[in-house]
């Protein structure tokens, strides 16, 4: 799985890549958090990151923030704070800034890797729930014996609107019907 490290301390983010290089992630690496907020909103980008909190340009909150005001099309993209920021206030304060889970300075590469794995498994159940959203969206529109024509229901939601459309522009509307 591909992963995100946003981290402006080349010897941290060298060590972080190499951690989880060998627990077997596909790792793309920056430096600052604009470039954090440009990878993770590719539709082939991350969908897993671990963001430092301090980083020039956008900060760790400022790039889940960013992140989350545009998930509405995307995958969803599971962000981990990671910094050396203690305090009841901070965690609050990134937590709500959009990451999904929060790690302090100096970590410890087991208990990363299982953040990491509840990270993986939250994302492999977003995606069978978008699979069978999906599904459900194609029964409910389609004829259930033939799987390629409209089904009633949308055959009359569609023509309802051309004709509201007809109406309003002083138009008309065709329908022809085939075997």
């Amino acid at each position: 799985m591909k992963i995100l490290i946003a981290d402006d301390e080349a010897i941290s983010r060298r060590l972080l890549e190499k951690t989880l290089e060998r627990a077997g992630y596909e790792v793309t690496a920056v430096e600052n958090g604009r470039a954090a907020a440009d990878q993770l909103s590719r539709p082939d980008g991350p969908r897993l990151a671990l963001l430092d909190w301090m980083m020039p340009e956008l900060d760790g909150p400022g790039v889940c923030r960013e992140v989350r005001k545009g998930q509405q099309e995307g995958a969803y993209v599971y962000i981990v704070l990671l910094t050396s920021k203690e305090s009841k206030e901070d965690i609050v304060t990134g937590l709500e800034s959009g990451a999904d889970d929060y790690l302090t300075k100096p970590f410890n590469a087991d208990e990363l890797k299982a953040r990491l794995r509840t990270g993986e498994r939250i994302l492999h159940l977003e995606g069978r729930l978008v699979e069978a959203r999906e599904m459900m969206r194609f029964k409910a529109t389609h004829d259930a014996l033939t799987s390629i024509w409209w089904n009633r229901g949308v055959i009359m939601d569609l023509l309802g609107r051309e004709l509201a459309r007809s109406q309003r522009e002083s138009g008309c509307t065709i329908v022809l019907l085939g075997t």
